[in-house]
């Protein structure tokens, strides 16, 4: 009997040392409720009409959206540690008991929807004694130029920085999608079919108060190679029968500061070619982003001026592709630095955001509108726990159609908003915050969507939303 308590003794200690120690944890994230007042917002997950312009006799919607944000961190020590992020979405009253997991619902009486979603799921890691750093899986990515071309989005890759005296290095590359087709699955054959993105960055610091980028970015889809059966996500150009594109995006991004300003923005010039897999001409691409903001300290408060400039293409019969290529997909690119309301996605919104402008190219094909506008905000302090905003802006297309639907006076190349819009948020205890908000967008020879004539205008829009956040 002895014996036996001494091999089960030398078992169990021997299971125990086998076992890693339990990793320490940090839970972190957010809720978010918000309710709506608008005219083109739509509880339904999307806009009311197409591209955000209404119809002529618009109707206001009521509703209440929610979000809940859960980020798990587990870590052995200073090395590595493995981030899952979660989330969950719904409306009140949309529906309930949805067993099949559709996402983005869940809040109808009796709610248990299986809706829980995975946003963020990957390892990151540094290479003990060195500067190599790592993170892999499911992450999220916002580029060097503010989100134009893919901004807050998630998608699967490798991301790696690196430094070497007083350069800093971001390389990776991102799968955007992973194109197995059923043709592949009947024959065998893996075709060369999926969207990638590279990436190259290098930040200096020329001098004390200035940072510079250089960056490089190679956008490579196959997915409309010819015989592929899949469904391309939206946003590549591409050539009817078969084509492959090769997107290259140079440019430079900078921040520079003085006493009690501080200049950011970028220059970038995107390259190449879409190539015909037929007897059909090739199509070359070629077009330009450039942004400017200043940030002011002006008293208890701080404001902005910020200006952003987008190509686009005034002819979408010819070879040349001059419209700002976005990145491809559900999600729209996210421009939401300058934290308007209507003219571009706000990093507020939930799932039901939409904006004029919803990304640079403004098509979903190649021959985007590309955009024109300036914007300005000024935030402040007012009493204790309390905070206000206002801004305004106004934005246009930088190019029109060149070939309107019909022969009325209004074209989209005069499509343009003048937006204002205001805050008033109260910190009621540590994380919890209230508020109010509210904008307006002025719309300017903007043709209905509903009018075939595109001789009448398009009502204003508007929204007013009552806020609640949490934070954790």
């Amino acid at each position: 009997m002895k014996r036996f308590w001494l091999v089960s003794l030398v078992v169990v200690l021997s299971a125990a040392l086998a076992i890693p120690a339990f990793a320490e944890h940090e839970i972190g994230g957010f809720y978010r409720a918000k309710g709506w007042l608008s005219n083109y917002q739509a509880f339904n997950f999307g806009n009311i009409v197409a591209r955000g312009l209404t119809s002529t006799d618009s109707k206001t919607n009521a509703y209440v959206e929610q979000r809940a944000r859960f980020k798990y961190t587990f870590t052995n020590n200073e090395w590595a540690k493995t981030v899952f992020y979660i989330e969950a979405d719904n409306v009140w009253g949309d529906s309930q008991f949805d067993r099949a997991g559709n996402r983005n619902t869940g809040g109808g009486l009796g709610a248990d929807n299986v809706a829980i979603e995975i946003k963020n799921l990957y390892t990151w890691f540094q290479i003990p004694d060195t500067e190599f750093k790592f993170q892999v899986g499911l992450q999220n990515f916002n580029d060097a130029y503010y989100g134009t071309f893919l901004g807050v989005n998630d998608t699967g890759g490798i991301i790696g920085w690196y430094k070497t005296g007083s350069i800093g290095w971001r390389y990776g590359w991102l799968k955007f999608s992973e194109q197995f087709t059923s043709s592949s699955a009947t024959n065998g054959t893996h075709r060369s079919d999926d969207a990638d993105l590279y990436l190259v960055e290098a930040k200096f610091k020329p001098a004390e108060n200035f940072d510079l980028g250089v960056n490089l970015y190679f956008y490579d889809d196959n997915r409309n190679r010819a015989g592929n059966q899949g469904t391309p996500l939206i946003g590549t150009p591409t050539i009817p029968g078969g084509s492959t594109a090769d997107i290259y995006i140079i440019g430079s991004n900078f921040v520079y500061k003085l006493d009690a300003v501080t200049l950011t923005g970028f220059l970038a010039y995107e390259t190449g070619e879409v190539s015909s897999q037929t007897t059909a001409a090739d199509r070359d691409i070629s077009a330009f982003g450039i942004n400017l903001r200043g940030d002011f300290k002006i008293g208890d408060g701080t404001a902005f001026v910020e200006g952003i400039y987008l190509s686009g293409d005034d002819n979408s019969a010819d070879n040349d592709i001059e419209g700002w290529q976005v990145s491809p997909g559900i999600n729209a690119p996210f421009y939401y630095r300058p934290d308007m309301k209507i003219m571009f996605y706000n990093g507020d919104n939930l799932t039901t955001a939409t904006a004029f402008f919803g990304d640079g190219n403004q098509s979903g094909n190649a021959d985007g509108r590309g955009v024109i506008a300036i914007m300005f905000g000024y935030k402040q302090k007012i009493a204790e726990n309390w905070e206000a905003k206002v801004g305004a802006g106004y934005g246009m297309d930088a190019e029109g159609d060149s070939a309107p639907s019909a022969a009325g006076t209004l074209d989209s190349d005069e499509k343009s908003i003048i937006e204002v819009n205001a805050y008033l948020n109260y910190l009621v205890t540590k994380g919890l915050t209230v508020g109010v908000y509210g904008a307006y967008g002025f719309l300017s020879d903007t043709p209905a969507a509903n009018d075939a004539t595109r001789t009448q205008e398009a009502d204003d829009l508007y929204q007013a939303i009552w806020r609640l956040n949490y934070s954790f």
